[in-house]
Protein backbone atom coordinates (compact mmCIF):
# COMPACT_ATOMS: atom_id res chain seq x y z
CA UNK A 1 0.00 0.00 0.00
CA UNK A 2 1.33 3.37 -0.86
CA UNK A 3 1.34 6.61 1.78
CA UNK A 4 -1.62 8.25 -0.02
CA UNK A 5 -3.38 5.41 0.11
CA UNK A 6 -3.03 5.43 3.90
CA UNK A 7 -4.57 8.85 3.99
CA UNK A 8 -7.28 7.36 1.73
CA UNK A 9 -7.89 4.39 3.89
CA UNK A 10 -8.21 6.97 7.28
CA UNK A 11 -10.92 9.17 5.15
CA UNK A 12 -12.99 5.99 4.86
CA UNK A 13 -12.31 5.11 8.66
CA UNK A 14 -13.63 8.11 9.57
CA UNK A 15 -16.82 7.21 7.65
CA UNK A 16 -17.41 4.26 9.94
CA UNK A 17 -15.72 5.89 13.15
CA UNK A 18 -16.02 9.48 13.52
CA UNK A 19 -13.70 10.00 16.05
CA UNK A 20 -11.09 8.39 13.99
CA UNK A 21 -8.14 10.67 13.63
CA UNK A 22 -5.03 10.67 11.99
CA UNK A 23 -1.73 12.66 11.78
CA UNK A 24 1.76 12.15 10.17
CA UNK A 25 2.96 10.03 12.73
CA UNK A 26 -0.38 7.89 12.94
CA UNK A 27 0.44 7.28 9.56
CA UNK A 28 3.44 6.81 9.22
CA UNK A 29 3.32 3.95 11.58
CA UNK A 30 0.23 2.15 9.63
CA UNK A 31 2.09 2.58 6.51
CA UNK A 32 4.59 0.34 8.23
CA UNK A 33 2.23 -2.41 9.01
CA UNK A 34 0.23 -2.06 5.89
CA UNK A 35 2.95 -2.02 3.47
CA UNK A 36 2.88 -5.09 2.10
CA UNK A 37 -1.13 -5.18 2.25
CA UNK A 38 -3.31 -4.08 -0.98
CA UNK A 39 -5.38 -1.19 -0.41
CA UNK A 40 -8.53 -3.65 -1.48
CA UNK A 41 -7.73 -6.09 0.97
CA UNK A 42 -7.45 -3.28 3.46
CA UNK A 43 -10.62 -1.70 2.40
CA UNK A 44 -12.45 -4.51 2.15
CA UNK A 45 -11.52 -5.65 5.57
CA UNK A 46 -12.47 -2.65 7.04
CA UNK A 47 -15.99 -3.00 5.70
CA UNK A 48 -16.44 -7.12 7.18
CA UNK A 49 -14.85 -5.36 10.78
CA UNK A 50 -17.21 -2.36 10.84
CA UNK A 51 -20.15 -4.81 9.74
CA UNK A 52 -19.56 -6.33 13.37
CA UNK A 53 -22.05 -4.39 15.81
CA UNK A 54 -19.70 -5.38 18.88
CA UNK A 55 -16.61 -3.43 17.14
CA UNK A 56 -17.55 -0.20 18.71
CA UNK A 57 -13.83 1.25 18.27
CA UNK A 58 -11.70 1.85 15.03
CA UNK A 59 -9.72 -1.02 13.65
CA UNK A 60 -6.05 -1.08 14.21
CA UNK A 61 -3.69 -2.10 11.78
CA UNK A 62 -3.58 -5.52 12.11
CA UNK A 63 -7.11 -6.28 11.64
CA UNK A 64 -6.79 -4.26 8.34
CA UNK A 65 -3.82 -6.42 6.87
CA UNK A 66 -5.49 -9.82 8.04
CA UNK A 67 -5.04 -12.10 5.12
CA UNK A 68 -7.28 -15.00 6.49
CA UNK A 69 -8.44 -17.10 3.81
CA UNK A 70 -6.49 -15.30 0.80
CA UNK A 71 -4.30 -18.38 -0.72
CA UNK A 72 -0.76 -16.75 0.97
CA UNK A 73 1.15 -18.05 4.49
CA UNK A 74 -0.28 -17.13 7.65
CA UNK A 75 -3.34 -18.08 10.13
CA UNK A 76 -5.60 -20.70 8.41
CA UNK A 77 -8.25 -22.47 10.36
CA UNK A 78 -9.45 -25.84 8.55
CA UNK A 79 -12.59 -26.51 7.56
CA UNK A 80 -13.86 -30.21 9.34
CA UNK A 81 -12.75 -32.67 6.70
CA UNK A 82 -9.52 -31.78 6.57
CA UNK A 83 -9.30 -31.82 10.46
CA UNK A 84 -10.57 -35.13 10.34
CA UNK A 85 -7.86 -35.85 7.68
CA UNK A 86 -5.07 -34.91 9.41
CA UNK A 87 -6.40 -36.36 12.65
CA UNK A 88 -6.20 -39.72 10.75
CA UNK A 89 -2.72 -38.88 9.02
CA UNK A 90 -1.50 -37.75 13.04
CA UNK A 91 -3.26 -41.29 14.10
CA UNK A 92 -1.20 -43.24 11.77
CA UNK A 93 1.80 -41.91 12.43
CA UNK A 94 1.45 -42.88 16.58
CA UNK A 95 0.69 -46.24 15.12
CA UNK A 96 3.06 -46.78 13.05
CA UNK A 97 5.88 -45.47 15.56
CA UNK A 98 7.94 -48.23 16.73
CA UNK A 99 8.64 -46.50 19.69
CA UNK A 100 5.71 -46.86 21.40
CA UNK A 101 5.71 -49.83 23.52
CA UNK A 102 3.27 -52.89 22.60
CA UNK A 103 1.21 -52.50 26.08
CA UNK A 104 0.51 -48.38 24.85
CA UNK A 105 -0.74 -50.17 21.65
CA UNK A 106 -3.16 -52.33 23.02
CA UNK A 107 -4.60 -49.74 24.95
CA UNK A 108 -4.72 -47.54 22.39
CA UNK A 109 -6.72 -50.64 20.33
CA UNK A 110 -9.02 -50.46 23.25
CA UNK A 111 -9.77 -46.61 22.74
CA UNK A 112 -10.90 -47.43 19.46
CA UNK A 113 -7.79 -46.35 17.16
CA UNK A 114 -8.10 -48.13 13.29
CA UNK A 115 -4.83 -48.76 12.16
CA UNK A 116 -2.93 -50.47 14.21
CA UNK A 117 0.14 -52.59 13.62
Amino acid sequence: MEKAEIWELFEEIVYYYPSFTGESKKAAAWHEILVKVPYDLALKNLKRYASVPANKYSPHPGVLADRTGQNIEGNYVPNAEETRRMLEEKDQMLLTDRSIPDKALERMRKLGYKSIR
